[in-house]
């Protein structure tokens, strides 16, 4: 247990930049290493940066409890500790006052007039269940120039306010407290090189602190944040690229791993011979307020301490860990029917190649003319529409289904029987490992970095040659034409995926705790 250092409780922060209704492979990550943690006696705090007035929903949505996550801009708007029903909430009719009227009304806006200006309009959350919230309310001079936007948390108060300058953007943002009043504010202005640049005025403890840069006001949160728990807690971050700003430059004494997800070379190039992403080498240059890397395939541990140089320590840290209660309970045998033929979760983005798929399933399509696609995920509408129009016009609609994000992926993974990860790179695969978890065997090809960590050739699944698309293709078929030998790699998977145990995952977690305290 490391819940004590020299007699007094530490807390694990593990920080990312914000929540979105889809959750990434990286936050799911961050939920398991959360309940991980808890197993094992830890107090975790998942930490979230940006503002985001409908993050209360979204964390409903995903499982998130509320008083597990500190968001800075809650934590400074006096949030942090609240309950829902502790937060006063404004109604349609408390923004109405004296002379005012409604002119007309539609489902989720109204426009308000005193006599006969237009003074504002109100726009409502519609989500069918209750139709008054709101949403925004926009005011307007004499003139009908747009002079300032009011926004709504999604728990009911007014949260933030865009104030706009004479030219038609916006000057400066205020974000207040439930009781209206100024907690932090950002000034917009344009320096002498036609650059727009941002200052902060924070109001905290009745104390006024100036930032040039949001990096720093992000330092300070977290500085505050730590300090609770007095210093030397532990954070872990896991979107570098948006969280090394605050903290790197932390003030307080606290150890800071980083987690790499993914690749750290751009457009998947050699890691000893290409440089590096900037985020990489922001932390080399700062390798001495940082006490190690994680990473969860060996070739990128491998691979990170040769682009680091030996700057920074590498350690090997499972993204994924198998809680058997969960899976078991939700499993089928493999004898069961099953609902899908093949699927793929991920985000649907060009380097997730589901344009190869498409191509290797119309050959598919052939040799087994009954057999379906099911591709779960979230992305660009635009891109989402292009893929949907290469699949009509090659004829396959009814036989390649882009689904919308799904919650319950359990009920996906279960009722599979084969699972295709197509993607150009990737790290650990989330979806991928999961998938084996339920028993889905995968064929995958052989890119850097997570596949090969995850399959056994042709016991769990299947490496093919990157872009090898003929061997895709018949390793696809002979698996769908022989039920016995895709039931035989079902059960290894799921035995495979064994080793991803929450006990391995501690002991691995221990070991890296036990080297920076020694």
């Amino acid at each position: 247990n490391n819940n004590f250092i020299m007699g007094r409780t530490v807390m694990n922060f593990f920080v990312t930049y914000d929540y979105a209704s889809e959750l990434s492979g990286i936050e799911q990550a961050q939920k398991k290493r959360a309940k991980a943690f808890q197993m094992f006696g830890e107090n975790i705090k998942l930490v979230s940066l940006a503002y985001n007035r409908f993050l209360f929903k979204i964390c409903n949505q995903n499982g998130i409890r509320h008083n597990q996550l500190i968001n800075m801009y809650d934590y400074f708007q006096g949030l942090v500790a609240k309950k829902i029903d502790e937060i006063p909430t404004k109604n349609v009719s408390d923004l109405i006052q004296g002379d005012e009227y409604v002119l007309t009304r539609n489902t989720d806006k109204l426009e308000i007039y005193n006599g006969q200006d237009h003074i504002k309009n109100i726009y409502l959350i519609v989500d069918g269940v209750k139709n008054d919230a709101i949403d925004k309310v926009e005011y307007f001079d004499k003139f009908n120039n747009l002079i300032r936007v009011d926004y709504f948390d999604i728990r009911g108060f007014l949260s933030m306010s865009d104030i706009i300058g004479q030219r038609g953007g916006v000057s400066r943002e205020i974000n207040y407290d439930l009781k209206g009043n100024s907690v932090l504010e950002s000034y917009y202005h344009t320096d002498s090189q036609g650059k727009i640049q941002i200052h902060w005025m924070l109001n905290h403890d009745s104390n006024i602190y100036y930032f040039d840069n949001k990096g720093a006001l992000e330092s300070k949160f977290l500085d505050l944040i730590s300090n609770v728990y007095g210093e030397n807690n532990i954070f872990i971050s896991d979107r570098a690229y948006a969280t090394d700003r605050g903290l790197i430059n932390m003030k307080s004494a606290r150890k800071l791993f980083i987690f790499w997800h993914n690749v750290f070379v751009p457009d998947n190039g050699r890691p000893n011979i290409t440089k590096p992403f900037d985020t990489l080498i922001n932390e080399i240059n700062n390798s001495n307020r940082i006490d190690g890397l994680l990473a969860a395939t060996d070739k990128e541990v491998e691979d990170l301490t040769t682009t680091t140089k030996n700057h920074l320590k590498v350690y090997k840290l499972n993204s994924f860990i198998k809680f058997p209660k969960e899976i078991e309970k939700n499993r089928l045998d493999n004898d069961e029917k099953k609902e899908y033929d093949i699927i793929t979760i991920a985000r649907i983005s060009p380097e997730k190649r589901i344009l190869l798929g498409i191509e290797i399933f119309a050959n598919l399509h052939e040799a087994l003319p009954e057999i379906h696609w099911d591709i779960f995920g979230y992305g660009e509408q635009k891109y989402i529409n292009k893929l949907q129009n290469i699949i009509f016009n090659k004829n396959l609609s009814d036989f390649i289904k882009i689904h919308s994000y799904k919650n319950d992926v359990a009920y996906i993974y279960r009722n599979a029987k084969l699972f295709w990860m197509l993607s150009k790179f990737e790290g650990f695969n989330m979806s991928q490992a999961e998938g084996q978890s339920y028993g889905l065997p995968t064929i995958a090809f052989d890119i850097d970095y997570g596949p090969s960590e995850l399959i056994i050739n042709n016991k769990n699944g299947v490496l093919v040659p990157n872009n090898d698309t003929v061997s895709f293709y018949q390793e696809t078929l002979k698996l769908l034409k022989n039920p016995t030998v895709l039931s035989e790699m079902s059960s290894n998977a799921c035995l495979e995926s064994d080793k991803y145990s929450p006990e391995f995952f501690w002991n691995q977690w221990s070991r890296i705790i036990n080297n920076w305290e020694n």
